[in-house]
C-alpha cells in the first residue's frame, strides 16, 4: 500500500526552509507531470518564488480549492500563466500570487531540461490523446 503525505504535513517544513533562505526537497506524488516527473519516486527541489517566471518552468502554487499543484508553464498571459501537467491536455490559468516556489532541481538535474523535450511537449501531448481517443472509440482493437 503506497503511503501518501498530505501536502498540508509538509508546508510548515517548507516555509520554516523558505526563511532560512533555504531550497526544500521532496517526493511529489500523483502523475500530471510524467515522464519528467514520476510521483512518489522522483525527487524535487524548490526554492521559494520571488517573481519572474518564464515559459517552461514548473511552479509550485495553491488552487482557489486549497489543493496544491505542480505544473509547467506553457502560456505567458497578460494576468497570469497558462499552466499545464506534462501528461495532462488541458491548460489552467494562475495568477502569480499563487505560486509559491518554483522547481529548480529534478533528480539533481536543472528543470531547463532538454529543449527538444520541452519544444515536443505540445506534440507529444497531443499525438498521446488522439491515441487514447481511438483506442476509446475503437475498443482498443487493432486491425
Amino acid at each position: 500500500m503506497e503511503n501518501k503525505t498530505k501536502f498540508e504535513t509538509v508546508m510548515p517544513f517548507i516555509n520554516q526552509a523558505f526563511e532560512k533562505g533555504e531550497s526544500f526537497t521532496f517526493k511529489p506524488n500523483g502523475v500530471s507531470m510524467m515522464p519528467f516527473i514520476k510521483g512518489g519516486q522522483t525527487s524535487v527541489t524548490i526554492e521559494k518564488y520571488t517573481g519572474g517566471a518564464k515559459k517552461f518552468d514548473i511552479v509550485f502554487y495553491k488552487r482557489n480549492d486549497g489543493k496544491y499543484v505542480l505544473h509547467r508553464i506553457v502560456k505567458m498571459l497578460d494576468a497570469c500563466y497558462g499552466v499545464c501537467g506534462d501528461n495532462q491536455w488541458w491548460v489552467e490559468k494562475v495568477k502569480n500570487e499563487q505560486i509559491f516556489a518554483i522547481v529548480t532541481n529534478v533528480d539533481g538535474k536543472s528543470t531547463k531540461g532538454s529543449l527538444l523535450y520541452l519544444h515536443t511537449l505540445c506534440l507529444r501531448r497531443f499525438i498521446k490523446h488522439v491515441v487514447k481517443y481511438i483506442k476509446k472509440h475503437t475498443g482498443g482493437r487493432r486491425k
